[in-house]
């Protein structure tokens, strides 16, 4: 008997839209669906408050959708879990910041990893460097 056959390890995947096939044109199926597959990974704690909830809002919070218009063809990217932060309607109001939001991703999911999907997105011109917060 080894220890994972008694402790299966389970990896869940990054949820990435790239590897679920997602487009433009399916990105507000697949940020719903991602809405709740975060909750379930948070266990339905607000990221901000740790607060729980029943329903929450979904913020995109190191690349806001006005950043990304929805007319980039590869506006979809955004709805990644290391953007993707669970909120309290009430906190939603006044959100956290862009820093706030990459030090979370960053303590989350490692510098490393948020740092290659952030530069791996196709920009014409990177607006920030994402490493300096």
């Amino acid at each position: 008997m080894t220890l994972t056959s008694i402790f299966p390890l389970t990896v869940q995947p990054v949820l990435d839209p790239r590897l679920f096939g997602v487009t433009n044109s399916k990105a507000m199926v697949w940020r719903t669906k991602l809405k709740l597959e975060i909750a379930k990974r948070r266990k339905y704690l607000s990221d901000f408050s740790g607060i729980s909830f029943i329903d929450c809002d979904m913020h995109e919070g190191i690349l806001p959708r006005a950043v990304v218009p929805k007319g980039i063809d590869w506006s979809y990217m955004i709805y990644h879990e290391y953007n993707c932060f669970l909120l309290l309607r009430s906190e939603h109001i006044h959100p956290p910041s862009r820093e706030w939001c990459i030090q979370k991703s960053f303590e989350r999911y490692g510098k490393d990893q948020v740092c290659e999907w952030f530069y791996s997105l196709p920009w014409k011109s990177v607006p920030f460097k994402i490493e300096n917060y």
